[in-house]
């Protein structure tokens, strides 16, 4: 008996022993598939309005959530949640948005499968970021006040680093594009600008958006585009491009770029996939309709690195744009040591695809689109800008540093490091006084002046005061002007 007892107890040690050690090697399991504790690293954007989160340490995890919290002594919120896409590609940055100004507190746990089961990491440590300037949302007239000439300036709440205007409409920007450099790892992080169209009543039409386009308006069309030269910008990059009613109806979709709409027509470019000869390049009206397609005999480079094999590219055309009744476009053969690559013709199309002016490469080195009339054209001699009129005659020398298209009959231009205004015999209307010249509309120019911008009138006599940081033309009855951070709208103004 006494041995059966020795038996028993010796099993039932062994038994305990087999299941201390299982469960141990249950937990040392558990423990091995726990994920590392990531880290995290805050930028916010030049807006001030969003915070990037920016995550290292997710190696083997199938995602992970964000918290955050406004006060040190409050409780986390989970805000986001980030997982694997279809690729099996998990996206370690991850940006809250709409945050007001204030300190907030930000931290991070990734999670695993085990078994079937959800494993998580121990929180990252707690980081904290502060955001001066808040949500962007914000809008309506803060306080007016009358100048003593009877124009009105009106201060807003609207919050923005540069306007312009266009048919009236404000086309207001916030924050900048920046790149941020070996951050958590991470070899480049993007924080990008916002923009928004306001009425003159300092209400959003167009809220701001995260873009590095910019709106534009011209007979009832709002366009997204980007301002540069070529006038189109990929949808890639957080800019989409649109090209739409006042109410939001869009007039074309799929838009892999575009012009703005002006005078009633847009060119648009819409992707066949990544070889260019496969895009779909069109000019169409204002209701969307199709009225030239340039598919196959008309290339848009889109951008560099777009995926196009430069090499067995022959020529690629380019366009800025619709405007004054004709299409400005130019060809090159594109050459790996030169960004544009070698000119081969400058020319403009009428709106059924007819090339009615051809420009000598001899003479002319680049041009752009007519506006009342005229085109700058840029010398091949000297770089050097003047303008053309329809026929292609030269009825102003190239003999200025810079220039602006004419609008009100007056165009902006460059004179020995100096900005002032000609007008289309070539003559000096606005002297040749100021550090930049933005564009004349109604009666008044905008100037430039140590810094700071404001309004005359065409005999130079000052309207609105050098006192701000940026400024629009003075165009249907209004203009636009930001200072320290916001908008102020000015009205009012009737030659006297």
């Amino acid at each position: 008996m006494r041995k059966i007892r020795r038996m028993l107890a010796v099993t039932l040690v062994i038994a305990l022993m087999v299941s201390v050690f299982s469960g141990m090697n249950v937990i040392q399991a558990q423990a091995a598939d726990k994920p590392a504790k990531p880290d995290v690293a805050l930028i916010s954007d030049g807006t001030e309005t969003s915070v990037t989160v920016i995550v290292s340490g997710l190696d083997e995890v199938e995602g992970y959530c964000v918290y955050m919290k406004t006060k040190k002594d409050s409780k986390y919120k989970k805000v986001r949640t980030v997982k694997k896409d279809e690729y099996n590609w998990l996206d370690s940055i991850s940006t809250v948005d709409d945050l007001y100004a204030g300190k907030y507190y930000f931290k991070v746990k990734s999670y695993s499968k085990s078994s079937g089961k959800t494993v998580w990491s121990s929180y990252s440590k707690a980081k904290s970021i502060t955001l001066k300037g808040g949500r962007l949302d914000k809008q309506g007239i803060a306080e007016t006040n009358t100048l003593d000439n009877g124009v009105t300036v009106a201060k807003t709440y609207i919050r923005a680093n540069s306007v312009f205007n266009n048919g009236g409409y404000g086309s207001v920007k916030a924050g900048k594009y920046e790149e941020h450099n070996n951050i958590n790892n991470h070899a480049e992080v993007y924080t990008y600008p916002k923009a928004g169209l306001i009425d003159r009543n300092a209400y959003f039409v167009m809220p701001y958006k995260e873009t590095m386009n910019r709106y534009y308006f011209d007979d009832g069309i709002v366009s997204l585009v980007y301002p540069g030269s070529w006038g189109a910008y990929r949808k890639y990059y957080n800019s989409s491009v649109e090209i739409c009613t006042l109410d939001g109806k869009a007039i074309v979709s799929d838009v892999y770029g575009a012009t703005q709409m002006k005078d009633g027509y847009a060119f648009v470019f819409k992707p066949g996939g990544f070889d260019d000869d496969n895009s779909i390049s069109q000019l169409i009206n204002k209701n969307g309709q199709v009225v030239l397609d340039l598919q196959g005999g008309f290339k848009k480079r889109a951008g560099y690195g777009a995926g196009i094999d430069y090499d067995h590219v022959e020529t690629i055309s380019m366009t800025c744009g619709f405007s004054d009744g004709l299409l400005f476009c130019w060809a090159y053969t594109p050459e790996t040591a030169s960004y544009y690559g070698v000119v081969e013709s400058l020319f403009y199309m009428n709106p059924k695809g007819e090339i009615v002016l051809s420009l000598p490469l001899d003479k002319y080195r680049d041009a752009d689109k007519f506006s009342e009339g005229l085109a700058r054209v840029w010398s091949a001699d000297t770089g050097k800008i003047g303008y053309i009129n329809k026929k292609g005659k030269l009825v102003i020398p190239c003999s200025y540093n810079g220039g602006s298209g004419f609008a009100d009959g007056l165009a902006s231009v460059c004179l020995d490091g100096k900005y002032g205004y000609i007008n289309k015999k070539g003559e000096t209307v606005i002297p040749f006084e100021y550090d930049n010249a933005y564009g004349a509309a109604d009666g008044l120019a905008s100037v430039v002046k140590d810094g700071k911008c404001g309004l005359v009138d065409y005999n130079n006599n000052i309207v609105v005061p050098l006192e701000y940081d940026d400024i629009s033309s003075y165009e249907g009855g209004v203009a636009y002007a930001v200072k320290d951070g916001y908008v102020y709208i000015i009205t009012g103004y009737t030659g006297k």
